[in-house]
């Protein structure tokens, strides 16, 4: 056993490597654990945390690929709602920031959560004009 610590390359380096890979999602977590409401930063967050992830791995898809892939499994079936985007879009802290994207995704996620509000056509318009 205390070989296979003190052997540096075999031990420690596949050791930091899993430090640096778990590191953004450990982030996630404590932010959705936290004492203040986490639903608008969720949807943002594992963005972020991909995005970390495939940094760790300098952008080659062959090592980062296959924790992206569990990580979107996990993801959509159990997260990836429309109240998730709906937070993110409305959330001050990303809302008006440069870099803040209202793509397709998000857009239908706001769709859907003022479909189950009873919001639609003209109020759908007043709402969108306010934002």
């Amino acid at each position: 056993m205390a070989d296979c610590i003190f052997d540096e390359q075999g031990f420690w380096v596949p050791c930091d490597e899993i430090v640096k890979f778990l590191k953004p999602l450990v982030v996630l977590l404590r932010v959705a654990d936290g004492d203040k409401p986490a639903m608008g930063y969720i949807y943002e967050g594992m963005d972020r945390a991909k995005e970390a992830i495939r940094f760790v791995y300098g952008g080659d898809e062959s090592k980062y690929g296959p924790f992206w892939e569990i990580i979107d499994r996990r993801w959509h079936h159990q997260l990836h709602r429309p109240i998730y985007v709906a937070a993110y879009y409305l959330n001050p802290a990303f809302r008006f920031i440069p870099s803040f994207k209202a793509d397709v995704e998000v857009l239908n996620g706001l769709y859907a959560i003022m479909e189950k509000m009873g919001l639609a056509g003209t109020s759908q318009i007043n709402l969108f004009r306010e934002l």
